[in-house]
Formats: C-alpha cells, structure tokens, sequence
C-alpha cells in the first residue's frame, strides 16, 4: 500500500484491535506542561497525572514514547505527530526519513483513589495536587505513510499501522460512496428568489430574529451569501440600478445560527477555511451610489452614480469598464457578527441617536445622514419570525450599515481571507451568528460605499466557542488574525500617495484623518487622468483594487497624514513616475441615464 491511496487530510479511528496493539508497546507515559516541564512519568501501559482537567490549559501538551517514536498530542485543539527518537535530532530525522503521521484519541478517567500510589510519587517532587490521576488510555488515528518507511518500524508498530491503513481504505472508500466527507451546508441561496422573501436571510441585528439552523462546537459548514443588495445590481452597462438601488433593504446576512454550547460571555472563533464566488454567477460589481442616495466618500466631487462589472478567470479578475487592468482577488466577508443583546441593542440605538441629534444643525453635516436609526421599511427578519416579531425588529433593529464595537459586523476589512480567524464577542444563548457582503476584492476603506467587488457566494468556517472568553482574554472588541494569503506585489511596485488634514478649499483642520484620506485619492485619480482613465474609472478602482491605505501619522498638529499605495503590476502598461505619457482610449464606466 503506498501513500497515493491513501488521502492525508481525512482520518479514521482504528479498530478495537488496533488500540489495543498500541497499548501493547506502550513503554512509558510523560506528561508535559506548557513550557515543556514534565509533570509526571508513569511506567506501563496507563499514564497518570495530578490534573484537573477542568483547568486544563489549552497548550498543555502530553507525549508518549512508544518503541522508537514518541507520539506528542494534545486534547481538544490539540496535534499529535509520531517522531523518531533513533537521533539526539529527532525532530530533523522525522520530517526528512520517517514519514509517518498518525493521530492519538484519549479516553480519561480521573482515579482519585490512586493518589498516593507510590511510584508515581517518587517521579512528582513539587507537591502539587489539583484534582487526582487521570488514566489515558490510547486508540489510534491513520494519517499517512508510505511503504518505504514500514520496513523500517518495529514489528508491533508495522502490524498496527497495516491494519489502521486497510480500515481506513475501506472506511474512507465507504465514505466517498456515502458523501460522508463532504462539508455541510448550513445555507444555499436561490439566486433566482426574491432575498426579501427568503428564510436564510434577514437584513438587521435583534436579539429577537429566530435562528435558521444549528452549528455544532467545532463543526465546520459552508455558508451561501447573495450580494449584499440582494440580487438589486445588474450585469449590463448602465448604472440606472446604482441610482435606484434602495438602502433600506441592505445588508442582507445569511442566518442567524445558533451556534451550540455558546453562551454571553463567550467568544466564538471563526475561522475562515475558504470564500469563493458562486460558480453558478462568476462576476461581481463596483458601484457609485448618488449623492442623495447613499454617497460615497468623495461624492462632494463625485455626486453621480457610476458602476463596474468584473469577470472572473480563476483567482484573477478584470473589466470591459476599467480596461487595462487585471489583479487577484482577496475574497473575503465584509461582515461577520453575533447578535446584540437587547441591552447592547439599546445601547447601539441611543448613542446613535444622540449622534443624529448633536448634528442636526451643525454647519456642515447637518445635511448628512451621520447614522441609520432603526427603518422599519423592507425589513426581513427570517422566514420564521412572527408579525410581532417583525413589527419589534422593525421598529428596534439595528441597521447593518456600520461595524460597532461590540460585536464587529460591517468591518469590510480585506485581510479577513482564507486562512483568518475572527474572535466575535457572545451576548446572546447561541451566539446567532451571521455572515455576509462578500467580496472578491476591496481596498482599504472601500471608498465608494458600495465599493468591493460585490459578489453572491460560499464561505467554509469552522466555529469553535471559547468559554468565558471575554473576560479570559479581556476582549470588549473582536480581534482577528489575518491568514497567510493576499496578492503578491515586489519591493517597490507600489506608488504612494500622501494626504494632509487640509482640505480642498485649502481649510485647515486639526488632525483629521478623515480629510487627509480624502486629499490622499484625490492625488491618486489627479494622476491617472494622464493615461487615459476618467475620473469615475479610478475613483471605482481605487475602492476594489488591492490598494494599501495607511494612517502615516495622527500627532504632528494640526496635519494627520495618510498614505494610498497603488500598486503597479495591476495594469497593462507603466504608471510608474518618469514612464512615457501615452494617453490611451480607455473607455468609460458604466453611467446612468439622464
């Protein structure tokens, strides 16, 4: 039997039998901490240990020597890698000649009655007593192996391995048959149905809206999200549905979930193993919303409403509205959230509402919408919700338009790729977690409102709920960690754009950010009108391109300065500064009728 029938990331328990061989060239037993420091040896074929497994430390980590291999594993989240012991450098000589990965399950069964055996007494010299003996007993999980390495194990560790791999064939093959080792779908979208109409989707946050399905602790499934406008945005060449489009529908998420054992106080970790478009609708959108419509972030000088559709090719995409350009995408959720308390909920609504008071008459975003109170019009509260329910959601329901503090939602962050976890704070039984907006790609502040490359597609999480995480890790805001994939750009194939807190009326203002940014693309969509590209063309590019936006500086009075980088390598020809001017017919986005 060779490596190639086998498939390393699937997994199987052994037979009985084949636990039972393991156990049977069990040597000894050492039990590690943390930082390494053995707890404890016990000869034979049980370990024991002076632990309390209800604090145990996540990164505990326990290794057992088993003839010449020494299985390391650990319990819950833990990895177990079988090693050579033959060489002081065990670690090198695994990866390069042994070849052999198997998995170790632990049955545990504290005996507090054993608590001055001696034997174990004699090998446990600090005193320490928190909770008893723990007895492991050892059943065996085949990764991979390949047949050049058999030879080389002891007879009993051959044996057990031969038999795990042929259940393993056979269990695997039954699986393949069955579709066992497929991820589940939690939701599917019906791109064809009215979203408003649909019982996976809702488009507000309340405590209140009843869950579509249950995920398991630890379980993994794939997710399906429409566009964040539920299906309202065309693949055609005008922006009439850009100008039309109606806000009070938006964001439509996918769920509520309940997700199991997850309670307030917790943490759900979400751990983001994949986002693709939906193969059966392979492009996307930029869009320009109107000034009096929805805006965008520079639509003092931009008010009309523009959009661009973009094809996919693979992991690249490109459009007949900007041409010249061509780039990776970074598919990610713009929004991933728990559900609010109620008290969170009202805490959301008043301080937002005294936003919208405090600028009524100030002098320059008193004509502004400075935040979405609750709209009781186009709300969708899930299949299952009652006319009460849908009445209260209504009139309480926080809109989806901004992230908050409290449980992240509409970040639009474009790091959060393959490979990325997300640590969203609990307040609800359950959790209720939802996802959505997907993109295909996005620049740093999105700065178009609608400005991704809007997609319809499938997310693949796993959910894990870390108990009492909020205060165990002393988190008030998600945290994430991004994964390791983005689009690869070489040293110095970006220009950078700088911006200052003065404004384009040459008004100083104090530290702010927010107008640096703005001057910062300004620059950018001065510079490109040289090669051809209008100023909507940019201003959409610059939102969905894998653009890198930086706060420079926040404490040099009065000017904040920000920075853009615009890379290179995502168009056809030069930009670089000192490149020959050759201004070229590059089109134009798509525009609305008059």
């Amino acid at each position: 039997m060779t490596s190639s029938s086998l498939v390393e990331q699937h997994t199987v328990i052994a037979s009985n039998a084949c636990s039972a061989a393991s156990l049977a060239v069990v040597k000894r037993v050492a039990m590690y901490d943390s930082s390494g420091m053995a707890l404890g040896l016990y000869p034979g074929q049980t370990a024991a240990k002076t632990h309390d497994s209800s604090k145990a430390c996540p990164a505990t980590t326990r290794a057992l020597t088993c003839n010449s291999f020494v299985y390391t594993l650990t319990l819950s989240a833990f990895s177990l890698i079988a090693q050579d012991l033959d060489t002081r450098h065990w670690r090198l000589r695994c990866r390069r000649s042994v070849g052999v990965k198997l998995q170790l399950g632990l049955s545990l069964a504290p005996q507090r009655n054993d608590r001055d055996e001696p034997r174990f007494k004699e090998k446990w010299k600090d005193g320490r007593d928190v909770g008893g003996f723990v007895y492991i007993q050892l059943s065996v999980c085949l990764v991979c192996f390949s047949r050049s390495h058999l030879s080389s194990l002891k007879l009993p560790a051959r044996l057990l391995i031969m038999s795990a791999a042929t259940k393993y064939q056979k269990d695997f093959q039954q699986k393949v048959k069955s579709g066992e080792h497929q991820i589940r779908y939690a939701a599917k979208v019906d791109l064809e149905k009215d979203a408003g109409s649909e019982p996976y989707l809702h488009n507000r946050w309340h405590p209140d809206i009843p869950t579509y399905g249950t995920i398991k602790n630890n379980e993994t499934v794939k997710i399906e999200c429409v566009d964040w406008t539920g299906g309202q945005i065309g693949n055609n060449d005008s922006a009439d549905d850009m100008r039309d489009v109606d806000l009070t529908r938006i964001h439509y998420l996918t769920g509520p979930f309940e997700i199991e054992t997850a309670e307030p106080g917790d943490i759900l970790l979400v751990d983001i193993q994949d986002v693709q478009p939906l193969e059966r609708q392979p492009w996307g959108f930029t869009g320009i919303f109107a000034k009096e419509n929805g805006g965008g972030f520079l639509d003092e000088v931009y008010p009309k409403p523009a959009k661009a559709i973009w094809n996919f090719e693979g992991i690249h995409c490109t459009t007949r509205h900007i041409p010249g350009v061509k780039f990776a995408g970074l598919i990610h959720p713009g929004i991933l959230g728990c559900a609010p308390s109620a008290e969170v909920l009202n805490t959301w609504n008043t301080r937002e509402g005294e936003l919208i008071a405090a600028c009524k008459n100030h002098p320059e975003l008193g004509s502004r919408d400075v935040a979405m109170p609750p709209e009781p019009i186009n709300v969708h509260a899930g299949g299952s919700a009652s006319d009460e329910i849908k009445k209260k959601v209504g009139n309480e329901g926080a809109r989806t338009v901004p992230g908050r503090p409290e449980h992240g939602g509409n970040c639009d962050i474009k790091n959060l790729s393959r490979g990325s976890k997300v640590y969203l704070p609990v307040h609800v039984k359950g959790a209720k977690f939802s996802v959505g907006d997907l993109h295909f790609s996005q620049g740093d502040g999105e700065i178009s409102f609608c400005g991704a490359i809007e997609i319809a597609g499938v997310i693949t999480i796993n959910f894990k709920v870390i108990k009492n995480g909020m205060a165990d890790l002393g988190l008030k805001s998600p945290i994430y960690i991004p994964g390791p994939v983005e689009p690869q750009f070489g040293p110095g194939r970006h220009i950078y754009f700088e911006g200052f807190s003065v404004d384009s009326n040459g008004k100083q203002h104090y530290l702010d950010a927010t107008v640096a940014y703005r001057q910062t693309c300004l620059r950018v969509i001065e510079y490109m009108r040289r090669f051809g590209y209008d100023d909507y063309q940019t201003y959409l590019l610059l939102s969905c391109a894998p653009v890198q936006g930086h706060i420079a500086g926040i404490v040099d009075i009065p000017n904040a300065c920000t920075t853009l980088g615009l890379p290179v390598d995502i168009f056809d020809f030069d930009i670089m500064p000192g490149a020959k001017i050759e201004k070229r017919d590059l089109g134009a986005c798509a525009k609305a009728s008059s």
